[in-house]
């Protein structure tokens, strides 16, 4: 019995594993699970030919290793030109450069996609270009730009600021060998066949070393202007290099960065209304695809310019809403050490923390001052000290030379009233050589030290009578001691001049470290500021998109007070202050320019918090991919467990006996399809329901509301223009001509035009409330109920079977092991309620789109008509086309619009369906599979040579399956990586912040990839 025990704990630390719901943890049993999958079918390699169970134990295992995939988090960073995107970006990933910056201009004009990088090159990258017929579209869409009604290039082609100039400098940048004339008369498959080689095709580059990897992508997707002047007329006077930028469809790059090994993708996203309908195209696709939106401004512009109010235009948070996207949005400053203390100390309130600081710098000016008088007297005293002890010098000098004369037996008198001028010069020299370079004015009004001589020979009387040696001595001897003092008192100056200076230092040093201080209150007080009010504004805009909705579907008692906590959400908006220039500083790598004196430490500059910010964004995708492959491990053992033990199936029935067990599983099977059945089809009218009662119900009124809008909306298009306010009036000429030739959709004054939006919202107002409701709110709890709806059905099986159980005289270790399989499939039901909820999601994002795009299909014809015209009173021509087409076709453009929405929803919840169907069926047949094992016994020819292979295929199986607790239980006793850890170590590093240390991460960086290793022992025996 002992053995039985051992069989049911088997799974006892993969539950806890499961349980742990700690990311890292989690992935590396999903690791030790592939191996343990390989384990287990190489053991059954041996008869996979012969035994059927071995073969379709096999082909299960295959499938669930395909399972061990790594969840992809997909991150899409917008933002305004100059807004430092691509270097947030860079810190984000904690390189010096990888994505294109430039301090000037914008670099990266395509959609840059940036993952980890499982090879061994460590830097790669694919360069996808735009297929032949995308360009050909766009360079006619150019040429009409271009060209004149005379076929000429346009006079406003100089003006890159025009529609002319911007299509003159984008064909110029791909064709910079043509001169203008050439341009004029170039056809479109000329153009087409001398970038053939390129359309269609994917560069890659792969270096080891950053610095080239960088300059080889730059050269590719800078957007940079050549210097190239619209007069020039001949080759030489043009740079002869193509630009690859208005080619490109998408750039992939791929980096062993310590951020991205969790699975997360970061997408740089120039725009959705890019001019190159491929790349917006990609770029639309990647807004479907994104877990969630980092929106990038510069703070300085975060909130004076209202930066993220424009950002989260009406539109993009109507897209939000319908998206189910309002929580995944994070907003992040860029560009916080760009201050001006004096204005931020003007405009916020940061006496409590700047009045200190004050005090502190008039102190420090205060004893800066009194330094420098001090200073100044010593520099005094020691001038005079120097002229004093030259004075000296002479004197000495003057009696030795009386003392040469006695010597030489000449009579020496009284001393010489003054030394001549030979010796007044030499002091005059030792003057000047002796004297302070600190001093710079030697008139300074100080009264210098007084030095008593006991004998001054200048002001000596004559005496007339012969003087002695020894007087002649004691002189000297005097003299140089009074010298020996003032020289003394020069050094004692010098010392002390030392001190000073020591402490002028000290207090320059005091002054640098309290700017910055005062720098960093500043730039801490305003991102406090900047974060409180963003918090708020998105939250108030939020509650006013919510207000106005309801209104515009007529919904008189506002909306839901369910629908959503404004407080919470102004709480957890996540808004981040950062410095990419003073991260990268600190980092020590820009080596030039001003030094980061308002960051101490990495910390502050809040590149850390965003990237763990990152992490934590991946996490419940890690979790939730891990755990439901585990529970599927977890299944698909016990099953194994079941089938391998020998003595689960009683040695002593009778053919009769056994002839009951069947029939009365096959009844208990039967009953459980068809409640699986009735549960699936159950869901599948409460999700019918929900899209009528949400969305269809309100079709009517949206269409109807749409089309009384459209001919004020394109009247409005028409209107003369308001030079004060574009907003207020139409449009030139030449402006609406051009967004024809665009299919309604262009960047004019920088800000992005969509007619086929501005018609359909008046529709997608109505229809937004239900369309949120449905899929945020009633979605999840039908599929809550789906799975709990399952798990109920499987245990009322089980419970019938344990009622049998006395009559079929199935033991009880049996029955424990099925009933631990039957808790164990409300995790896995779970799994597939969730799978199907996100396929769901998923769809819809695509789906909720085609109300613009269907109205944008039908409009095509009248927009090829308007950008056909040309010559006299075309713009009167392009306003009566479009008038007359809106007058035919509006209301059944909109009628159109819903029905092939709602033609898509039916569809999808017939997919799911079938989704749902294919799942449940997946559960059953394990159900099954696991029952017969226990009460039938497997299905396996009877050769006796078969019958003893497959006993030594069951006993290895056992075997493993007895080692899964001691594998997983050593998962758990690793040491666990604190969520708090910093990503920023780079080279195979996971840097602590809380106790300044480094650890090295086990594997490199490839410590959280489903490492090759891991796999290979899996994938050897898959072979």
């Amino acid at each position: 019995m002992a053995g039985r025990e051992q069989k049911e704990a088997q799974t006892a630390q993969l539950q806890n594993l499961i349980r742990s719901a700690q990311a890292d943890i989690l992935e590396k049993g999903v690791d030790e699970g592939v191996k343990l999958l390989g384990q287990l079918r190489a053991s059954m390699v041996p008869t996979l030919t012969e035994n059927p169970d071995a073969q379709e134990w096999a082909n299960q295992i295959v499938d669930l290793a395909k399972q061990a995939t790594k969840a992809r988090t997909v991150i899409g960073v917008v933002g305004t030109t100059g807004a430092g995107k691509s270097s947030v970006i860079n810190s984000i990933l904690d390189r010096e450069r990888l994505v294109p910056t430039n301090c000037m201009r914008a670099c990266t004009a395509v959609v840059t996609e940036i993952s980890y990088n499982a090879e061994d090159i460590p830097y790669r990258a694919e360069i996808e270009f735009i297929q032949s017929s995308a360009w050909e579209k766009e360079l006619k869409i150019l040429f009409q730009d271009l060209l004149d009604g005379d076929g000429n290039i346009s006079k406003e082609s100089g003006n890159v600021e025009t529609d002319a100039g911007i299509a003159y400098a984008k064909i110029a940048a791909v064709y910079p060998t043509r001169s203008r004339e050439d341009m004029a008369n170039s056809s479109v498959d000329s153009l087409l066949r001398e970038v053939s080689h390129l359309l269609g095709g994917v560069h890659k580059i792969v270096d080891t070393n950053p610095a080239p990897f960088y300059t080889r992508l730059r050269k590719l997707v800078d957007s940079k202007e050549k210097n190239r002047s619209v007069k020039s007329e001949t080759v030489n006077e043009r740079a002869e290099e193509i630009a690859y930028w208005p080619l490109i469809k998408v750039v992939r790059i791929f980096v062993k960065s310590p951020v991205l090994t969790t699975g997360l993708v970061l997408v740089d996203l120039p725009g959705v209304r890019d001019a190159n309908a491929a790349r917006a195209a990609v770029a639309e696709e990647y807004m479907k695809q994104c877990n969630g939106l980092f929106i990038v401004a510069p703070i300085n512009r975060a909130v004076d310019d209202k930066t993220a109010q424009s950002l989260l235009g009406q539109a993009f948070k109507r897209q939000l809403k319908m998206d189910g996207g309002i929580g995944s949005v994070t907003f992040i400053c860029s560009k916080t050490d760009d201050i001006d203390e004096t204005e931020a100390q003007e405009s916020l309130d940061l006496d409590d923390i700047l009045v200190p600081l004050r005090d502190r710098s008039e102190k420090l000016r205060s004893e800066k001052e009194a330094l420098e008088r001090e200073l100044k007297t010593l520099k005094s005293s020691k001038t005079s000290y120097s002229k004093a002890m030259d004075d000296l010098d002479d004197q000495i000098e003057y009696w030795q030379a009386m003392v040469e004369d006695i010597n030489d037996g000449l009579e020496t008198l009284a001393p010489r009233p003054e030394p001549d001028s030979k010796h007044r010069a030499r002091k005059r020299r030792r003057l000047s050589n002796d004297a302070d370079p600190d001093s710079h004015n030697k008139s300074e009004d100080v009264d210098p030290p007084t030095i008593k001589y006991e004998d001054d020979s200048k002001h000596q009387s004559i005496t007339g009578h012969p003087l002695r040696v020894e007087e002649f001595k004691i002189k000297i001897a005097k003299l140089r001691a009074t010298r020996k003092d003032a020289r003394k008192s020069k050094v004692d100056i010098d010392l002390e001049v030392r001190v000073i200076r020591g402490k002028q230092d000290e207090i320059q040093m005091a002054e640098s470290e309290l700017v910055s201080e005062t720098t960093s209150a500043c730039i801490s007080g305003r991102n406090d500021y900047i974060k409180a009010t963003i918090r708020r504004d998105y939250a108030i805009e939020i509650k006013e998109l919510d207000l106005d909705l309801a209104a515009e579907a007529d919904e008189d008692s506002g909306p839901r007070e369910d629908l959503r906590d404004y407080d919470v959400l102004a709480r957890d908006f996540p808004v981040f202050c950062v410095s990419s220039r003073g991260y990268q500083k600190l980092k020590g790598w820009l080596g030039t320019g001003k030094s980061a004196v308002a960051f101490k430490s990495l910390e502050e500059t809040e590149i850390p918090l965003l990237q763990k910010h990152c992490v934590r964004l991946t996490e419940p995708g890690r979790v939730a991919n891990s755990q439901h492959f585990l529970v599927k491990l977890t299944q698909l053992l016990n099953s194994l467990a079941l089938w391998a033990s020998g003595g689960n199936v009683d040695n002593g029935l009778t053919a009769e006996q056994k002839a009951t067990r069947e029939r009365q599983l096959a009844k208990s099977m039967d009953h459980l399809k068809r409640d699986f059945e009735q549960t699936v089809k159950d869901t599948v009218e409460e999700l019918h329901k929900g899209l009528k009662e949400s969305i269809f119900v309100r079709y009517e009124v949206a269409v109807q509301t749409a089309a009384d809008s459209a001919m004020g909306t394109i009247q409005h298009w028409a209107k003369p223009v308001d030079k004060e306010d574009h907003a207020l009036g139409g449009f030139y000429w030449n402006t609406y001509q051009a967004i024809c030739r665009r299919d309604g959709v262009y960047k004019f004054k920088k800000q992005p035009i969509d007619w086929n939006d501005a018609l359909a919202t008046p529709m997608t107002k109505k229809i937004i409330p239900g369309w949120e409701e449905m899929f945020t709110h009633r979605l999840a709890p039908v599929m809550a109920l789906f799975a709990l709806r399952l798990a109920d059905v499987i245990t009322v099986c089980h419970r019938e079977i344990e009622r049998e159980a006395g009559t079929l005289r199935v033991n009880d270790h049996a029955l424990r092991m099925l009933q631990r399989q039957v808790d164990g499939y409300a995790a896995v039901f779970d799994g597939h309620a969730q799978a199907i909820k996100g396929s769901i999601n998923s769809a819809q994002k695509t789906i909720n789109r085609q109300f613009v795009l269907i109205i944008k299909n039908v409009l095509r014809p009248v927009y090829a008509a308007c950008a056909n015209e040309h010559g006299f009173k075309t713009y009167t021509r392009m306003k009566e086309h479009m008038h007359s087409y809106m007058q035919n076709k509006g209301f059944s453009m909109f009628r159109d619009s819903v029905d092939d929405v709602r033609r898509r929803l039916l569809q999808l919840i017939t997919e799911q369906e079938k989704a749902m169907s294919n799942r449940v069926n997946g559960v059953f047949d394990a159900v099954r599979r696991d029952y017969v094992s226990v009460l039938i016994g497997g299905n396996v020819p009877n050769a006796a040579r078969l019958r003893e292979a497959r006993q030594e295929m069951r006993r290895e199986v056992m075997e493993l399956l007895e080692s899964t607790d001691h594998i997983f239980e050593k998962v758990l006793s690793q040491p666990q990586k604190s969520k708090d850890r910093n990503v920023s170590g780079g080279n195979g590093h996971i840097a602590d912040h809380r106790t300044g240390t480094l650890e090295e991460a086990e594997g490199g960086e490839l410590q959280h990839v489903r490492t090759d290793a891991a796999q290979a022992a899996g994938e050897e025996a898959f072979a």
